[in-house]
C-alpha cells in the first residue's frame, strides 16, 4: 500500500497535457457592470411588518392576514348598521317620534357607508387573487444616466409618455405604512419586455415611490398607459422581497443590459484632430475629412496621346504606343475588318479571297 494520500500521489487526477483541448467557459456578467440606473439602491427602504414573498403567488391567491380582518370588519359594520335600524325601529315607539328616527339615520349611515367601502374594494381583490403579474425593472436617475443606455434620441418617449399606475383604493390609504421616498427623481421608468425586446417606458413616482432603484415591479396591463401595479393592492397583497435568486431571473428574462446606445465615432472624435495618413502629395488627411484622389504623376497625362515621356527623344523607344499608324495611301474611310469571304460565284464552301488581294479576282 502506498503510503502517499491520493492527492500527493497524483491518482484520480488527468495528467496536464499542453495539446489538451481547452474548455470554454462563458464569461458572466458581473453585478458591477450592468447601467448604474439599474444598480440596486436599498439606503432608508423599511420593509413593513407582513407576510414577504420572492414574487406573487399562483392564481387563486390567499388574502393577507390583515386584509381577512379588513374585509371582516366592514362587514360586521354593514351587518351591525342594519341591525342597529331594525332595533331603533323594536325598541322605540312611534310616540318617541324624532328621536327614533335619528338612531335608525345612525344605524343607516353606517351600514351604508361599511357596504360602499366593501363593493369598492372588490374589484380590487378580486384583480389580486385572479389577475396575472408581469415582471419589470424600476430604474430611475438624472437624464444624463438615463441617456447613456437608451441614447438621446430615446429620451423623449421616455418622458413624453408617462405611464399612470393604479390599485390603490380606501383601504390602502390607511393601512399603507411603507416608507415613502417624497423627492422625486429627475426620470422615472420601468424596464419592461413586451414585444420581444427590452425598452425602457415613463411612469409617475406617486405610482413606485414606495420601491427602490433596481426593485422588481410587478405589473398588469389595463389599457395604452394604465397599469395595475401588485405592490398598490394593499391590504391583500403580501410584501414582494427582492431576492437575488428572484432577482437573476427577471433580468436574464427581461434581457436586462441589452439596451445599449453606442456614440457615433464621429461624435467621439468632435473637437478632435486625428492623423489617419496622407494623400498622394503629401498632405495630412485628418479625421472627419474624406481623402482626397490622387492626382497623375508628371507625365503621365501624356499617355493617351501618344507622346514621349517629357525628356525623351521624339520617336525613340521609351515613346508611348500610339496604336494603329495612317499610311500616306489613306482615303479616311476607316481600315477594313479582318476577316475572308467567300466568293459568291462559287459554291457553298467554296474557295475564299481577301477583300484586299487584288490577285485573287
Amino acid at each position: 500500500m502506498s503510503e502517499l494520500a491520493p492527492w500527493e500521489s497524483g491518482e484520480g487526477r488527468k495528467p496536464f497535457s499542453p495539446e489538451a483541448p481547452t474548455e470554454k467557459v462563458p464569461r458572466r456578467k458581473a453585478p458591477g457592470r450592468i447601467p448604474e440606473i439599474y444598480q440596486r439602491q436599498t439606503e432608508g427602504l423599511i420593509v413593513p411588518s407582513s407576510n414577504v414573498v420572492p414574487r406573487p403567488h399562483p392564481t387563486p391567491r390567499p388574502i393577507e392576514a390583515r386584509g381577512r380582518k379588513a374585509l371582516m370588519v366592514l362587514g360586521a359594520a354593514a351587518a351591525a348598521g342594519v341591525i342597529w335600524t331594525g332595533l331603533t325601529f323594536v325598541i322605540f315607539t312611534p310616540e318617541a317620534g324624532v328621536l327614533r328616527w335619528v338612531y335608525a339615520g345612525i344605524g343607516l349611515l353606517l351600514a351604508a357607508a361599511a357596504g360602499i367601502v366593501l363593493l369598492a374594494e372588490l374589484p380590487r381583490l378580486n384583480a389580486y387573487r385572479m389577475g396575472n403579474f408581469l415582471p419589470a425593472i424600476l430604474v430611475y436617475g438624472r437624464s444624463a444616466q438615463i441617456e447613456k443606455v437608451v441614447g438621446p434620441m430615446g429620451m423623449p418617449a421616455i418622458t413624453g409618455n408617462i405611464h399612470r399606475g393604479g390599485g390603490g383604493g380606501i383601504l390602502s390609504k390607511v393601512l399603507d405604512r411603507s416608507a415613502h421616498n417624497t423627492t422625486p427623481p429627475e426620470v422615472v421608468a420601468l424596464h419592461v419586455n413586451r414585444g420581444g425586446h427590452p425598452e425602457l417606458i415613463g411612469i409617475e413616482w406617486d405610482a413606485v415611490r414606495e420601491l427602490q432603484r433596481g426593485d422588481i415591479v410587478w405589473y398588469q396591463s389595463r389599457g395604452a398607459k394604465d397599469l395595475l401595479l401588485f405592490h398598490k393592492l394593499i391590504p391583500y397583497a403580501p410584501w414582494v422581497d427582492q431576492d437575488e435568486a428572484t432577482r437573476k431571473e427577471v433580468f436574464e428574462a427581461l434581457h436586462v443590459g441589452e439596451i445599449e446606445f453606442k456614440d457615433r465615432a464621429e461624435k467621439k472624435a468632435m473637437g478632435q484632430t486625428k492623423v489617419f495618413g496622407t494623400d498622394a502629395d503629401g498632405k495630412l488627411v485628418v479625421g472627419g475629412q474624406p481623402a482626397s484622389p490622387a492626382k497623375p504623376g508628371r507625365g503621365e497625362d501624356t499617355r493617351s496621346l501618344g507622346l514621349s515621356a517629357q525628356g525623351g527623344a521624339l520617336g525613340g523607344a521609351e515613346q508611348f504606343d500610339q496604336g494603329l499608324q495612317s499610311s500616306d495611301t489613306d482615303t479616311g474611310e476607316p481600315p477594313l475588318p479582318d476577316f475572308r469571304l467567300s466568293d459568291p460565284n462559287k459554291p457553298l464552301g467554296g474557295y475564299n479571297y481577301d477583300q484586299g488581294d487584288d490577285n485573287n479576282q
